[in-house]
């Protein structure tokens, strides 16, 4: 089945923000989004370059030709948030990062998420869960839930979700092909149910959080894999 999320545009520079990319539901995507308000347009916060545990940029995103004292420091992220009452159009963009650079889009969950011992899912539209769960044994450099740089360090993605973000769940529940049995889940029970999307009052970091893969520029699925955390926005 055709997933609404698969209405993106990959590796476009912000200055082409307007100009989607062609897709096989066009109309559809923006007859939606006509009647969506705008809940949030405007920048990330970032993640500080040198953090004290896990892969960082400073440690692990310099490459030859592009090392850079202040670990690209003039990096911007733009998140555009649009929402009705049933579903979410998502629109994420980045300028001055890494280039040539796998970066992914992860959602923060109330109590993580009902199949992995992870806190975030990919930000994807729930048709994609099948393919997410696959990639865990075949990782991508392609994301449904992201995009990458072009030489220039920009980039960008829109995702038609079939939730919303702000007061709303992951539907888990429509998980069509789940199977407890899979070896893949990590959770010793996993469970197909609606889960609650974070914010600030939950304690958590982040809403939404912009990764890259410097490492080997895969993507892992259902779990972010190899990662360094960029730009974090928290829904209030």
């Amino acid at each position: 089945m055709l997933s609404y999320s698969n209405f993106k545009r990959v590796s476009a520079p912000i200055a082409g923000m307007a100009v989607l990319a062609a897709t096989a539901m066009p109309l559809l995507a923006a007859a939606t989004s006509e009647h969506m308000n705008t809940l949030f347009d405007g920048p990330f916060l970032r993640v500080p370059a040198e953090r004290e545990s896990g892969r960082s940029v400073a440690a692990h995103c310099q490459i030859d030709g592009a090392t850079s004292s202040e670990h690209w420091a003039d990096a911007r992220a733009n998140l555009l948030l649009r929402q009705d009452g049933a579903m979410t159009e998502v629109t994420v963009a980045v300028e001055d990062a890494r280039p040539d650079t796998l970066f992914t889009i992860w959602l923060m969950l109330e109590g993580g998420s009902p199949l992995m011992k992870t806190g975030a899912t990919a930000l994807i539209h729930s048709d994609d869960i099948a393919e997410a769960v696959d990639l865990m044994a075949a990782p991508s450099h392609e994301a449904t839930n992201g995009f990458v740089t072009d030489a220039d360090g920009n980039g960008s993605v829109t995702l038609l979700l079939d939730y919303t973000i702000i007061g709303g769940a992951f539907p888990f529940q429509n998980y069509a092909e789940f199977d407890a049995g899979n070896p893949a889940f990590s959770r010793d029970t996993p469970r197909p149910e609606p889960t609650r999307i974070a914010n600030a009052r939950d304690g958590v970091p982040f809403t939404l959080r912009l990764a890259s893969h410097c490492g080997d520029n895969l993507h892992n699925g259902l779990v972010a894999g190899q990662h360094e955390p960029w730009f974090d926005w928290l829904a209030q």
